[in-house]
């Protein structure tokens, strides 16, 4: 009995494992870039925290009287003494309340920030935590951004180049 030709199943195990092997390198190297990038913005993270806790621990001047405008300062210096991936922690700052280093105001209530320049200290007599809450001229947390600019110091990818992506910009 003659067989059509298409039913010749001779080579059909070596192309299906040819295509399932591409398939598995492509997913692994997924998974390589992937995870690497999870590490890059979590020390990213580690960095923005470090900034944000130290400007904090120096809020206030030592007699809690005045915000310490040199906070940004202290929360720009430990930021950008991190590194993530052992290339250093791009921080946009130069001076005053502007740019990824602020101090303001966080809301416990609605979970967000609002930056602030004020100085002057609120009272804290007779206040309720909902109105201190709610009063945005309580400075009570400082806001630092940590990134790898895309342009200066991109987060290198491992695999992704063999799809055209070099690197990556992480915040």
């Amino acid at each position: 009995v003659a067989r059509p030709k298409w039913s010749d199943q001779r080579g059909a195990v070596a192309l299906v494992v040819g295509i399932v092997l591409v398939l598995l390198v492509g997913f692994a190297a997924l998974a390589i870039d992937v995870g690497h990038l999870y590490v890059v913005r979590n020390e990213l993270q580690n960095a923005a925290d470090a900034g944000a806790l130290a400007g904090a621990r120096v809020l206030y001047n030592e007699e809690g009287t005045l915000v310490n405008v040199g906070a940004n300062q202290v929360a720009y210096d430990a930021a950008t003494a991190n590194k993530s991936d052992t290339v250093a922690v791009d921080v946009d700052w130069t001076s005053g309340n502007e740019g990824e280093v602020r101090r303001g105001h966080w809301s416990f209530a609605t979970r967000t920030f609002t930056p602030n320049d004020s100085t002057a200290p609120v009272d804290l007599w007779n206040v309720s935590d909902d109105e201190l809450d709610q009063n945005l001229d309580f400075i009570n947390a400082v806001w630092v951004v940590a990134r790898r600019d895309p342009s200066k110091t991109p987060a290198a990818s491992f695999f992704a180049r063999i799809f055209g992506h070099e690197s990556f910009g992480v915040s």
